[in-house]
């Protein structure tokens, strides 16, 4: 190759240098760069075929993902994107702002002595999937929130999440006696997850739960420790007088 060198002009002279190549070597440039792109389409396609199949195996309910259990860092930008992205039409604020939640993150809301916060994350995609968040971890009540991005609900994600939460708490806190979450009486997927996962039906509250200027009923659920070790649920005696 021959080097050249070339001026251009803007207001004050800048330099940089370019090289003649033959057509000999022009074709083998052309070649090397053609052979780079065909393996870079070879190591590409498999994934992205076996990600293809992997989400239709899920919308048809046959594929369950491989999930894993992250802490949250100094991530307030993903937590900005995954919050404004969706609707969270079961939680307190429906479509969150980009400033509440930096506000939220700022006054220490996903990070404090009381509260944990986690991403579901897909393994295989590695995509942030879903969002945990435990408050009061000090206490012997934890509570929590759940939330899934809605293209992956009713995947059996959320199941996998509840018992991850519970075995998380009762392992890294014994103190812990009870955990508890609440939601929306109308929120029948959410109440089939807790039924399913050793949770308790507990309370029912009347005009409790305020939301888009509306007031709803809600419902409260709760396991003990005893029944996550014994891997029972204990019936509550409604029939109290």
């Amino acid at each position: 190759m021959e080097k050249a060198r070339m001026i251009y002009e803007t207001g004050e002279i800048i330099t940089t240098e370019i090289y003649r190549v033959s057509p000999e070597e022009k074709d083998e440039l052309n070649r090397l760069s053609a052979e780079r792109h065909e393996r870079l389409r070879e190591e590409a396609v498999p994934n992205i075929r076996k990600r293809y199949e992997q989400m239709a195996q899920l919308q048809k309910g046959v594929y369950t993902l491989n999930i894993t259990f992250e802490p949250v860092k100094q991530e307030v930008e993903e937590l900005v994107q995954f919050l404004t992205s969706d609707r969270w039409p079961y939680h307190g604020v429906e479509n969150p702002t980009e400033s509440n939640i930096r506000n939220a993150y700022a006054s220490g809301a996903y990070h404090n002595e009381n509260t944990q916060t986690f991403w579901i994350v897909d393994k295989d995609s590695h995509q942030k999937i879903g969002l945990i968040r435990l408050f009061e971890v000090t206490d012997p009540i934890v509570m929590l929130d759940l939330r899934i991005r809605g293209e992956y609900r009713g995947k059996g994600i959320g199941k996998s999440a509840l018992r991850w939460i519970v075995s998380h708490v009762f392992t890294e806190f014994p103190e812990v006696i009870r955990i508890e979450g609440h939601t929306r009486v109308d929120n029948s997927s959410m109440r089939a997850l807790f039924a399913k996962s050793l949770f308790v039906l507990e309370a029912y509250h009347r005009k409790s739960w305020r939301q888009e200027g509306l007031l709803f009923d809600s419902v409260g659920y709760a396991v003990i420790r005893a029944d996550w070790e014994n891997n029972q649920v204990t019936p509550i005696p409604w029939s109290i007088t």
